[in-house]
């Protein structure tokens, strides 16, 4: 059987996301390419230097003051070349407020290739928003939602 390829399109390196990536890596079913965004975040604890699996780090051109914000924390333009060179026959993609992460989602979809996306926003954000920000983010939401082949959720919440 010919293994699938599999993208991974993540912020950081966790170590509750390690073991999944090892597992799958020694996996006989999976070909899989972690794409990292960012090294590390700025009030991260630990430091996860050895791979057990594919990783690349993709260049981030955000500028530092404007890490963690919506859409360009991330700005990875690499994106779209690493996924070519690995030629995956689906990509996951954690979370979608970044500019990377719409840069994959497009390259995706262009080519028909099945986007997957992980996410564990919730509704208990909600209520501290403006109505305006509800409206923008209903209107990407439904959006974002036809882009994607499947979601895969977190907790009960979600």
């Amino acid at each position: 059987m010919k293994k699938k390829r599999v993208a991974f399109l993540v912020g950081v390196p966790t170590p509750y996301r390690e073991p999944l990536f090892k597992r799958l890596a020694e996996s006989s079913r999976y070909d899989i390419r972690v794409l990292y965004c960012r090294e590390r975040q700025p009030d991260q604890e630990w430091n996860l230097a050895v791979r057990d699996y594919p990783a690349v780090f993709l260049k981030n051109l955000s500028p530092v003051q404007w890490k963690g914000r919506f859409f360009i924390s991330d700005i990875n333009p690499g994106v779209c070349r690493e996924l070519r060179a690995f030629n995956p026959d689906a990509v996951v993609v954690h979370g979608y407020n970044t500019l990377t992460a719409l840069l994959a989602i497009g390259w995706c979809k262009h080519r028909g290739i099945p986007v997957l996306m992980r996410s564990d926003s919730n509704v208990m954000a909600e209520p501290v928003k403006t109505r305006f920000k509800l409206m923008v983010k209903r209107r990407f939401l439904a959006w974002i939602t036809k882009q994607v082949s499947v979601f895969l959720t977190i907790g009960k919440m979600n």
